[in-house]
């Protein structure tokens, strides 16, 4: 029977904590000191233990995410209603045209 050989997607850091390897180009393992309720959120304010590059490889940001790998939405003809993308969790009929 062929067994299939594992790729290992992770390592333990020095202070013993697990950390993807695969697709990542850094991590940081902190121990939070204080976390602040700000309503709608929380910040966390923590002490860096360990932290590595892992790769060159520019991450994706927000910017090169909605330029190059969101899809974007499908014209609508002049004069017909259609869906457009979600804005703030809520779907919008718009007119184009």
């Amino acid at each position: 029977m062929r067994r299939d050989k594992r790729v290992t997607v992770c390592k333990r850091s020095a202070n013993g904590l697990y950390y993807v390897t695969a697709g990542t180009n850094g991590y940081i393992s902190a121990v939070i000191e204080q976390s602040v309720d700000l309503g709608s959120h929380m910040m966390f304010i923590a002490a860096v233990e360990d932290m590595e590059v892992l790769s060159d490889v520019p991450s994706a940001t927000y910017a090169y995410y909605q330029s190059d790998i969101k899809p974007k939405p499908e014209k609508v003809a002049a004069g017909v209603y259609g869906v457009s993308e979600s804005i703030g969790g809520v779907w919008c009929v718009v007119r184009e045209g």
